[in-house]
């Protein structure tokens, strides 16, 4: 149990005096009085008497004494007991000044977390409303020194963002970047799990052409000085390392990405491209040892960089693919990519990733000497499951 704080700062005497009207309706006790209450005392009038939420967390602005007694009683009442253990937080599409996430990035003692699971509220608009989420979980996790395991629940319903008229490159920019430093600052932080779901609004950056047949795919090597890298999260961040992290996934001996013709707009090029990739930190630190996608914008461009040099530079061993719908009969990059970023994994789930051809799979297993399980579900082809 915290003590008392006898070195608290001179509070909000106004809040104080809302306090003593609400909470302790004793004539004549002064806000010093009030503050010298034991911490359990306190503890107890403030949450018996179950103040608004906006209310606690203005009062924890007035002063530390306060502030580290009404934090608790915030995160406590909104489904965030022990954010040590599970900080599980919904991200709102407008912004809320006295929502859970606003209090945990308050909140000073927390600075580590075993668990963190974000819901995004899904939203109609401007592709700023989704940077901006992102901006507020990163400025949480960013003050983090340690999160073991992290959940991202995007909105699942497909809208290409190509379908919008007033969608330009600076907007794809924001988006990519935006992802790029949450993904990255969660890396950073020493994630060993990571999990993300829907995030399908922008998979059509890019379209993938085929070029040869699939059964000699082979990407080719990642050259730093290609022009035209308009990402910020993408400049100057040329893989090192093992081969197969000098790769730009944008083009390989079977496919080629370009960008998709109906959003280029004026002041942009078809040949510019955007990209994401890992900050130097994610790439020298990352733990990651599990990965579960279920997005499809993280194995399409431009976060398909990001997915494939993570992969490349961590300790994967455990890869998930749930319901993404990526793989195509004409030409598949992923089933070639995986491979190349972690040969070492031991077990690789499909759930339901769209059609691959029998050779396409057998191609990419085989590229896996060390795969330990194998488990297939909902693939268009006559296999089920191995192990």
């Amino acid at each position: 149990m915290r003590q008392p704080d006898r070195t608290t700062s001179a509070p909000d005497l106004h809040l104080l005096s809302l306090l003593k009207t609400l909470l302790w309706p004793l004539s004549g006790m002064e806000p010093t009085t009030f503050l010298n209450l034991p911490t359990e005392i306190l503890e107890k009038i403030l949450e018996y008497n179950k103040l608004p939420l906006p209310t606690l967390f203005e009062l924890a602005l007035s002063c530390t004494r306060l502030h580290d007694i009404c934090l608790p009683l915030h995160l406590k009442r909104s489904g965030i007991p022990i954010p040590e253990e599970l900080c599980k937080i919904i991200v709102p599409a407008k912004m809320q000044e006295h929502d859970g996430l606003a209090a945990l990035r308050l909140a000073k003692w927390v600075t580590k977390t075993k668990r963190l699971e974000c819901h995004f509220q899904a939203w109609q608009g401007a592709l700023s409303t989704m940077v901006f989420q992102l901006s507020q979980v990163e400025a949480f996790v960013n003050k983090l020194t340690v999160v073991e395991e992290v959940v991202l629940e995007f909105d699942p319903h497909d809208t290409p963002y190509t379908t919008y008229a007033d969608l330009y490159d600076k907007d794809i920019v924001a988006w990519s970047d935006a992802m790029g430093k949450l993904l990255n600052t969660i890396v950073e932080r020493g994630c060993r799990t990571l999990e993300i779901n829907g995030l399908t609004q922008l998979h059509d950056v890019y379209t993938c052409t085929p070029l040869v047949p699939s059964d000699t795919l082979q990407p080719v090597p990642f050259d730093p000085g290609a022009p035209h890298d308009l990402g910020q999260t993408s400049m100057g961040m040329a893989a090192s390392g093992s081969d197969g992290a000098h790769i730009d996934v944008l083009s390989g001996r079977t496919w080629k990405y370009k960008r998709n013709s109906r959003i280029i707009y004026p002041g942009s090029s078809s040949e510019d491209s955007i990209l994401t990739r890992p900050s130097p930190l994610a790439r020298a630190n990352s733990k990651l040892t599990s990965f579960t996608i279920g997005s499809k914008s993280l194995l399409c461009p431009p976060l398909l960089q990001w997915t494939y040099s993570i992969l490349a530079f961590s300790p994967v061993d455990t890869l998930s693919l749930r319901k993404t719908a990526v793989f195509q009969s004409s030409v598949s990059p992923v089933t070639t990519l995986i491979p190349m970023a972690c040969p070492s994994l031991k077990r690789l789930a499909l759930f339901s990733p769209g059609a691959i051809s029998h050779g396409d799979l057998t191609a990419m297993v085989c590229a896996l000497p060390q795969l330990e399980h194998l488990a297939i579900e909902g693939i268009d082809t006559s296999l089920c499951s191995y192990s």
